[in-house]
């Protein structure tokens, strides 16, 4: 995604519905990954998209509570 001349980088987008979902793995718990990424989810939000987060546990114990809300969000 563009903005403001710089590019954020999704983990998984659906353009024509403005959904991100973005996958928080043990990488994102170093402070400086975990402030930009709230800094690419504002300015994605801003812009309009839903933003889905979810966690290594999530993926793993409740891929079908993921499943759903992504369909809700797609909606």
């Amino acid at each position: 995604m563009r903005h403001d001349g710089g590019t954020y980088r999704l983990d998984l987008a659906y353009p024509e519905e403005r959904v991100a979902i973005e996958y928080d793995g043990v990488g994102h718990l170093h402070r400086d990954r975990w402030e930009g990424d709230h800094d690419r989810q504002n300015v994605v939000v801003l812009e309009g998209w839903t933003v889905l987060r979810y966690t290594r546990r999530m993926y793993l114990t409740e891929p079908g509570r993921i499943v759903r809300e992504v369909r809700t969000a797609l909606a």
